[in-house]
């Protein structure tokens, strides 16, 4: 596992020492800890979506083509 990475806007990660999926917004810089997973199909809009919910949803991630 990489000590860490520098994530895009609209990537998804994983946070390896909390165990936590996350996902990216805006530029964070080199993180310690990060592993990207992937991207979100439809990018920032997709994102953007997600942060517009106000109530609980169901997200899928899965493996691409």
């Amino acid at each position: 596992m990489p000590a860490g990475d520098d994530p895009l806007p609209g990537e998804i990660g994983y946070y390896a020492p909390a165990g936590v999926i996350v996902s990216y917004y805006e530029d964070i810089g080199y993180f310690n800890g990060i592993v990207r997973l992937g991207q979100f199909d439809g990018g920032m809009d997709a994102i953007n979506a997600l942060i517009r919910q106000t109530g609980d949803f169901v997200a899928t991630i899965e493996l691409a083509d």
